[in-house]
């Protein structure tokens, strides 16, 4: 079996306010953004190796009211697609902060450290989808 390389480079996600998206993503998170334009509807963040391509729906998306299901936490109920979006630890504190005081829903009030020099916080993003927050310290990082 051949085997060939390759990666993701884009995730297009459909959204009701892109201004919105781009508060919590690019405000709140402090994703790279690569292109907006609100009159179109079109927000573009670059993380890495993925560009994230949030468009405007034509017609109104339901939002997700509820968790989804995630390894790592005992909570969530949908079956939908979910993030892990991973940050410096330096900054990790300061973005739960931005969160909380912008009035995003989290899933606790506290980050949780499910095993040592591991931190995650789960939130909602204006489309409810579930977003984990995740930090590894360098000390971690350096041992594996």
């Amino acid at each position: 079996m051949t085997t060939y390389q390759v990666f993701h480079s884009t995730l297009f996600s459909y959204c009701n306010d892109v201004a919105a998206m781009r508060q919590f993503y690019v405000v709140l998170l402090g994703l790279n953004e690569t292109f907006y334009d609100a009159d179109k509807g079109w927000l573009t963040c670059d993380s890495g190796q993925l560009n994230l391509v949030f468009i405007r729906a034509n017609t109104p998306i339901t939002e997700h009211s509820a968790w989804a299901k995630q390894p790592g936490y005992d909570g969530g109920t949908l079956e939908v697609p979910s993030w892990v979006i991973t940050v410096s630890h330096t900054q990790f504190d300061g973005i739960v902060n931005a969160i909380k005081a912008a009035d995003v829903p989290c899933y606790q009030d506290t980050p949780t450290e499910p095993r040592p020099g591991h931190r995650s916080f789960w939130v909602r993003d204006p489309m409810g989808v579930t977003v984990e927050l995740y930090a590894v310290t360098p000390e971690v990082t350096a041992t594996g």
